[in-house]
Protein backbone atom coordinates (compact mmCIF):
# COMPACT_ATOMS: atom_id res chain seq x y z
CA UNK A 1 0.00 0.00 0.00
CA UNK A 2 1.48 3.46 -0.82
CA UNK A 3 0.22 6.58 0.62
CA UNK A 4 -0.23 9.73 -0.91
CA UNK A 5 1.36 11.47 -3.93
CA UNK A 6 2.02 15.46 -3.86
CA UNK A 7 1.91 16.93 -7.29
CA UNK A 8 0.78 20.29 -8.06
CA UNK A 9 0.38 21.69 -11.87
CA UNK A 10 2.33 24.43 -12.65
CA UNK A 11 2.77 25.91 -16.23
CA UNK A 12 2.52 22.56 -17.96
CA UNK A 13 4.87 21.04 -15.45
CA UNK A 14 4.38 18.80 -12.58
CA UNK A 15 6.07 20.17 -9.53
CA UNK A 16 6.44 18.58 -6.02
CA UNK A 17 4.11 20.61 -3.26
CA UNK A 18 4.57 19.79 0.33
CA UNK A 19 0.83 19.51 1.62
CA UNK A 20 -1.10 18.87 -0.82
CA UNK A 21 -2.94 16.00 -0.41
CA UNK A 22 -3.64 12.81 -2.65
CA UNK A 23 -3.87 9.42 -2.35
CA UNK A 24 -0.10 8.33 -2.77
CA UNK A 25 3.04 9.13 -0.47
CA UNK A 26 5.91 9.75 -3.02
CA UNK A 27 8.99 11.51 -1.61
CA UNK A 28 10.53 13.94 -3.65
CA UNK A 29 13.99 13.15 -5.37
CA UNK A 30 15.05 16.71 -5.53
CA UNK A 31 13.72 19.71 -2.54
CA UNK A 32 15.09 23.37 -3.00
CA UNK A 33 15.81 23.33 0.12
CA UNK A 34 17.84 19.92 0.83
CA UNK A 35 17.43 17.01 -1.81
CA UNK A 36 16.81 14.54 0.24
CA UNK A 37 14.57 16.39 2.87
CA UNK A 38 11.25 14.63 4.10
CA UNK A 39 7.88 16.06 4.95
CA UNK A 40 6.83 14.56 7.93
CA UNK A 41 3.34 16.58 7.59
CA UNK A 42 2.21 13.68 5.54
CA UNK A 43 1.93 11.17 8.23
CA UNK A 44 -0.97 13.72 9.84
CA UNK A 45 -2.31 16.32 6.91
CA UNK A 46 -4.70 13.28 5.79
CA UNK A 47 -6.61 13.74 9.79
CA UNK A 48 -6.70 17.26 9.74
CA UNK A 49 -8.77 16.92 6.06
CA UNK A 50 -10.60 14.72 7.60
CA UNK A 51 -11.22 16.69 10.84
CA UNK A 52 -11.59 20.17 8.68
CA UNK A 53 -14.15 18.60 6.23
CA UNK A 54 -16.52 16.79 8.85
CA UNK A 55 -17.17 20.04 11.19
CA UNK A 56 -20.40 21.46 11.06
CA UNK A 57 -19.94 25.06 10.60
CA UNK A 58 -22.37 27.61 11.78
CA UNK A 59 -23.01 31.28 10.65
CA UNK A 60 -20.99 32.38 12.81
CA UNK A 61 -17.93 31.14 10.96
CA UNK A 62 -17.62 33.28 8.26
CA UNK A 63 -18.20 36.26 10.68
CA UNK A 64 -14.97 34.96 12.85
CA UNK A 65 -12.94 34.69 9.69
CA UNK A 66 -14.35 38.31 8.14
CA UNK A 67 -12.84 39.79 11.40
CA UNK A 68 -9.57 37.88 11.68
CA UNK A 69 -8.77 39.08 7.79
CA UNK A 70 -9.96 43.00 8.35
CA UNK A 71 -7.82 43.24 11.49
CA UNK A 72 -5.12 41.58 9.47
CA UNK A 73 -5.63 43.80 6.64
CA UNK A 74 -6.82 47.18 8.29
CA UNK A 75 -4.44 48.94 6.58
CA UNK A 76 -4.70 47.96 3.31
CA UNK A 77 -7.89 49.53 1.33
CA UNK A 78 -7.64 46.94 -1.31
CA UNK A 79 -8.40 44.15 0.36
CA UNK A 80 -10.17 45.70 2.54
CA UNK A 81 -12.80 46.46 -0.24
CA UNK A 82 -12.47 42.93 -1.11
CA UNK A 83 -13.12 41.83 2.09
CA UNK A 84 -16.55 43.79 2.74
CA UNK A 85 -17.36 42.22 -1.27
CA UNK A 86 -16.56 38.88 0.23
CA UNK A 87 -19.00 39.67 3.41
CA UNK A 88 -21.95 40.35 1.41
CA UNK A 89 -21.72 38.23 -1.52
CA UNK A 90 -19.77 35.03 -0.74
CA UNK A 91 -22.99 33.36 -1.49
CA UNK A 92 -22.93 34.77 -4.90
CA UNK A 93 -19.98 32.86 -6.42
CA UNK A 94 -17.89 29.76 -5.95
CA UNK A 95 -15.17 29.35 -3.66
CA UNK A 96 -13.00 28.29 -6.54
CA UNK A 97 -13.85 32.00 -8.01
CA UNK A 98 -13.36 33.41 -4.77
CA UNK A 99 -9.98 31.69 -4.70
CA UNK A 100 -8.64 32.20 -8.22
CA UNK A 101 -9.62 36.41 -7.95
CA UNK A 102 -6.27 36.35 -6.16
CA UNK A 103 -7.47 38.65 -3.23
CA UNK A 104 -7.26 38.34 -0.02
CA UNK A 105 -8.56 34.24 0.21
CA UNK A 106 -5.61 33.30 -1.96
CA UNK A 107 -3.00 34.87 -0.30
CA UNK A 108 -4.19 33.40 3.11
CA UNK A 109 -4.66 30.12 2.19
CA UNK A 110 -1.38 29.69 0.49
CA UNK A 111 -0.06 31.05 3.21
CA UNK A 112 -1.68 28.72 6.13
CA UNK A 113 -1.25 25.56 3.99
CA UNK A 114 2.90 26.58 3.67
CA UNK A 115 2.87 26.96 7.70
CA UNK A 116 0.09 24.53 8.79
CA UNK A 117 -0.94 27.77 11.36
CA UNK A 118 -3.92 25.84 13.13
CA UNK A 119 -5.45 28.37 14.53
CA UNK A 120 -6.02 30.25 10.65
CA UNK A 121 -6.71 26.90 9.36
CA UNK A 122 -9.54 26.92 11.43
CA UNK A 123 -11.01 30.27 11.06
CA UNK A 124 -10.53 29.60 7.40
CA UNK A 125 -11.70 26.00 7.80
CA UNK A 126 -15.75 27.21 6.57
CA UNK A 127 -14.08 28.27 3.20
CA UNK A 128 -11.78 24.86 2.80
CA UNK A 129 -14.48 23.05 3.35
CA UNK A 130 -16.64 24.59 0.69
CA UNK A 131 -13.74 24.08 -1.69
CA UNK A 132 -13.33 20.55 -0.86
CA UNK A 133 -16.59 20.08 -1.69
CA UNK A 134 -16.86 21.84 -5.16
CA UNK A 135 -13.75 20.70 -6.44
CA UNK A 136 -15.09 16.58 -5.46
CA UNK A 137 -18.15 17.89 -7.42
CA UNK A 138 -16.82 19.09 -10.16
CA UNK A 139 -14.25 15.31 -10.27
CA UNK A 140 -17.45 13.70 -9.93
CA UNK A 141 -18.69 15.05 -13.37
CA UNK A 142 -15.08 14.89 -15.45
CA UNK A 143 -15.83 12.69 -18.21
CA UNK A 144 -12.04 12.62 -19.66
CA UNK A 145 -9.35 10.99 -16.69
CA UNK A 146 -5.79 11.62 -17.02
CA UNK A 147 -3.51 8.12 -17.43
CA UNK A 148 -0.29 7.85 -15.48
CA UNK A 149 2.39 5.12 -16.22
CA UNK A 150 4.67 4.32 -12.82
CA UNK A 151 7.69 2.93 -14.00
CA UNK A 152 9.19 1.72 -10.76
CA UNK A 153 12.49 0.75 -10.16
CA UNK A 154 14.06 -1.75 -7.25
CA UNK A 155 17.08 -2.32 -6.16
CA UNK A 156 17.10 -5.69 -4.17
CA UNK A 157 20.62 -5.30 -3.11
CA UNK A 158 19.62 -2.20 -0.99
CA UNK A 159 15.58 -2.39 0.31
CA UNK A 160 13.88 -5.33 2.07
CA UNK A 161 10.18 -4.16 1.07
CA UNK A 162 9.11 -7.36 0.28
CA UNK A 163 6.97 -7.52 -3.30
CA UNK A 164 5.73 -10.42 -5.65
CA UNK A 165 4.06 -11.38 -8.56
CA UNK A 166 1.33 -12.86 -8.73
CA UNK A 167 1.15 -14.83 -11.65
CA UNK A 168 -0.05 -18.76 -10.48
CA UNK A 169 -0.87 -17.32 -7.06
CA UNK A 170 -4.12 -15.25 -8.21
CA UNK A 171 -7.89 -16.33 -8.63
CA UNK A 172 -7.63 -15.05 -12.26
CA UNK A 173 -4.33 -16.83 -12.78
CA UNK A 174 -1.88 -15.21 -15.06
CA UNK A 175 -4.45 -12.78 -16.49
CA UNK A 176 -3.49 -9.45 -14.22
CA UNK A 177 -0.05 -9.73 -14.44
CA UNK A 178 -0.26 -7.69 -11.13
CA UNK A 179 2.73 -7.24 -8.83
CA UNK A 180 1.73 -6.75 -5.24
CA UNK A 181 3.64 -4.20 -2.59
CA UNK A 182 3.89 -4.97 0.90
CA UNK A 183 2.31 -2.17 3.17
CA UNK A 184 3.73 1.40 3.87
CA UNK A 185 5.77 1.01 0.58
CA UNK A 186 7.36 4.45 -0.37
CA UNK A 187 9.27 5.78 -3.43
CA UNK A 188 10.83 8.52 -4.88
CA UNK A 189 10.08 10.70 -7.80
CA UNK A 190 12.83 10.65 -9.88
CA UNK A 191 11.33 11.72 -13.60
CA UNK A 192 8.03 13.36 -14.50
CA UNK A 193 6.99 13.69 -18.51
CA UNK A 194 3.78 14.15 -20.11
CA UNK A 195 3.96 12.61 -23.44
CA UNK A 196 0.34 13.99 -24.47
CA UNK A 197 -2.77 15.63 -23.34
CA UNK A 198 -3.92 12.72 -21.44
CA UNK A 199 -1.03 10.80 -20.18
CA UNK A 200 1.77 10.96 -18.14
CA UNK A 201 4.68 8.83 -17.04
CA UNK A 202 6.03 9.03 -13.48
CA UNK A 203 9.72 7.05 -13.26
CA UNK A 204 9.93 5.93 -9.27
CA UNK A 205 12.93 4.20 -7.13
CA UNK A 206 12.32 2.71 -4.15
CA UNK A 207 13.59 3.92 -1.08
CA UNK A 208 16.66 1.60 0.38
CA UNK A 209 16.91 0.39 4.16
CA UNK A 210 19.79 2.98 4.88
CA UNK A 211 17.60 5.94 4.39
CA UNK A 212 18.61 8.07 7.40
CA UNK A 213 15.77 10.37 7.32
CA UNK A 214 13.56 7.90 6.92
CA UNK A 215 15.02 5.67 9.61
CA UNK A 216 14.62 9.08 11.55
CA UNK A 217 11.20 9.94 10.78
CA UNK A 218 10.34 6.32 11.61
CA UNK A 219 11.91 6.23 15.01
CA UNK A 220 10.37 9.78 15.74
CA UNK A 221 6.43 8.64 14.59
CA UNK A 222 6.74 4.97 16.42
CA UNK A 223 7.75 6.85 20.08
CA UNK A 224 4.86 9.30 19.67
CA UNK A 225 2.64 6.30 19.35
CA UNK A 226 4.32 3.69 21.70
CA UNK A 227 1.81 1.85 23.94
CA UNK A 228 1.91 -0.99 25.49
CA UNK A 229 0.37 -3.26 22.95
CA UNK A 230 -0.48 -2.65 19.15
CA UNK A 231 -3.85 -2.24 20.38
CA UNK A 232 -2.61 0.58 22.67
CA UNK A 233 -0.76 2.01 19.30
CA UNK A 234 -3.88 2.29 17.55
CA UNK A 235 -5.76 4.03 20.22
Amino acid sequence: MISHLSVVNYNKTFQLYENNIITITILPQFSIVNQNEIDSSFMYTQLLKEILIEIEYDVTAKEQFIDYVHNFYANNEIQLNAINEFKHTYEHYSPIWWYTKELFIYSILNRVLRTQDIDIIMKIGFFLQDFHQQIKQIHSMTKHSIQILFEIEINTRTSSVSFASLDHISFYGNNEKEIFFSMHTIFRIDEINQTNNRFWNVKLTMTNDNDEQLKCLTKYIRNEIGGETEYHRLD
